[in-house]
């Protein structure tokens, strides 16, 4: 469970953060005539969450956050950011806002064209 930070008439807002180990397998892409090796890496994971309700729990606010270093090489790092505010319409239909962002400080040496991702997804939830 997220520990409650502030609970207020309007709503709360819960945040945590959670250490923890992860494993990565890479495979680069290879140019013409490159040689390309595929790569195992451990990394640390630290995640922070946070999310708050509104007007009476029909709107809710979510963000999640992860950093991710490698265990040997504090430099090579990965972050993921998901963050979403959704409204309910009614008790079956939500209209969902997202913003996902990934970010890869060696992605563009391993043959990405960039080291940042960010995509905004508009979604309609329904639910029975």
């Amino acid at each position: 469970m997220v520990p409650l930070l502030l609970r207020k008439r309007r709503g709360q807002l819960r945040a945590g953060h959670r250490p923890a180990h992860a494993a990565e397998f890479t495979r680069p892409r290879a140019g013409e005539g490159e040689a390309s090796e595929d790569r195992w890496l451990a990394r640390w994971s630290l995640r922070t969450r946070a999310s708050r309700e509104f007007w009476q729990d029909r709107g809710e606010f979510n963000f999640v956050a992860f950093y991710r270093p490698a265990l040997n090489v504090l430099e090579d790092y990965t972050v993921e950011v998901d963050t979403s505010v959704s409204f309910a319409l009614n008790d079956a239909f939500t209209l969902k806002l997202s913003l996902v962002d990934r970010y890869d400080n060696l992605a563009v040496s391993r043959g990405a064209q960039a080291n940042n991702d960010g995509r905004v997804y508009l979604s309609f939830l329904a639910s029975y």
